[in-house]
């Protein structure tokens, strides 16, 4: 199945019920499940499993990894990004906003 709007896809990554997928200009744009901000679109709150859009202010990554609830990208500075579940016990890592580890 197409999924409309996406296209340019270099690398695909799943959660458990998300999906992240890094574009050829190193930009990630993801769908599915939204459960503990794992799509990276604040403000946290569920989506339509169908409706992709790409997560803002994160350019320059070049790889992409999903867990549950979580999504870890790596940019070209070398630098790790998380959002979503990251295990700790802070609520603002649950904000559905991408930050630097």
């Amino acid at each position: 199945m197409r999924v409309p709007g996406v296209s340019g896809i270099l690398q695909i990554a799943t959660g458990s019920s998300h999906v992240l997928a890094l574009t050829g200009d190193g930009r990630v744009i993801t769908w599915g499940s939204n459960c503990h901000g794992a799509q990276g679109r604040a403000p946290r709150r569920e989506r339509p499993m169908d409706v992709p859009g790409e997560v803002p202010g994160l350019t320059g990554v070049i790889a992409v990894a999903g867990g549950n609830g979580v999504s870890t990208v790596l940019r070209k500075d070398g630098t790790v990004w998380v959002w979503g579940r990251t295990g700790t016990p802070s609520s603002a890592t649950e904000t559905g906003r991408a930050h630097r580890v």
